[in-house]
């Protein structure tokens, strides 16, 4: 669905020619090839706005297969859960045997935006972060563990009520905090509770290896 335009008259010409010409060739090949092609966008809408071709679209139409959101289908949770779960452990060479029963609860509570691509990215994390035993709670991102919640305004240590979860948020940053001390804070907090494992710092802060090493050199240029 998001194939550039100026590609989407080749991959017509191969399905209907069942031919392709190797780059810098000139020379057809024959092909004889079976396409499946998937995407999560509507591409009646993009018919119409003009964004992909219609004969395209018609050469892709005839054995069409609409999948639901990963948020119609919950009952699929928990198999796709476990089917993640083995696939990290056999790519991570991880001993994560269990998922957790309130894990799953939450996962069933969770809108997943992302997707079956969140759901394998959300486990895949855990697995990193349990390393052993089971997924708990303590291992999902907040935005899945707390899917209800909302961020709320900085203060000055307050107790701050959340209506939406019935408990008590304590802020522990002074008035006039800036975002980035709070975020400084943030990550070598988590470092030092991590005992200095950059990768398992960057899974529970949410960012990228890559991310968290070019923060940490900016801090030691402060110091």
């Amino acid at each position: 669905g998001e194939l550039p335009k100026p590609l989407q008259p080749k991959l017509l010409r191969v399905l209907q020619e069942q031919e392709i010409r190797r780059m810098r060739g000139t020379k057809q090949i024959p092909v004889k090839v079976r396409v499946l092609a998937a995407t999560n966008i509507d591409l009646t809408e993009a018919v119409a706005a003009g964004r992909f071709r219609r004969d395209l679209y018609e050469r892709l139409k005839p054995l069409h297969i609409q999948l639901p959101a990963l948020r119609e289908r919950r009952e699929d949770i928990p198999a796709l859960a476990q089917y993640f779960l083995k696939k990290e452990n056999n790519a991570s060479n991880q001993k994560v045997v269990n998922i957790n029963p309130e894990v799953l609860s939450l996962f069933d509570a969770y809108s997943w935006p992302g997707n079956i691509r969140e759901l394998e990215g959300v486990i895949g994390r855990a697995v990193l972060l349990a390393e052993e035993g089971e997924i708990l709670p303590s291992h999902l991102p907040s935005d899945v563990r707390m899917p209800q919640t909302h961020a709320l305004p900085l203060a000055d240590a307050t107790a701050v009520a959340n209506p939406n979860v019935s408990e008590y948020l304590v802020l522990p940053f002074p008035m006039g905090t800036t975002l980035k001390e709070i975020e400084k804070s943030a990550i070598l907090t988590t470092l030092a509770r991590e005992n200095g494992n950059k990768s398992k710092t960057a899974a529970v802060l949410g960012i990228s290896r890559v991310t968290l090493d070019t923060k940490l050199h900016t801090y030691n240029g402060e110091a």
